[in-house]
């Protein structure tokens, strides 16, 4: 993802779902794309669909895209946030 040693790191949200089935879903449509995937259940119980850490914030940028792309006809679906 970026250089060893480096401390700002980037993450994509894709996406935040109350349904745990919705959220494995769309982890396994991103399995094969080079980018780990994580989903994190939050105290609330939305299961939140995560892709990086990115050290560079135009990787994730990149990542995004090919998360849309990866996505296919339900990209529009997702708003996407690289924090």
């Amino acid at each position: 993802y970026g250089p060893a040693g480096s401390t700002e790191s980037f993450i994509i949200r894709v996406g935040a779902f109350r349904n745990s089935e919705n959220a494995r879903r769309v982890a396994e449509s991103l399995q094969h794309k080079s980018v780990e995937v994580q989903v994190a259940v939050r105290a609330d119980g939305l299961n939140v669909v995560t892709v990086g850490p990115f050290s560079r914030k135009g990787a994730a940028e990149d990542a995004a895209r090919e998360v849309k792309e990866a996505l296919g006809s339900f990209h529009w679906f997702f708003d996407m946030l690289i924090t």
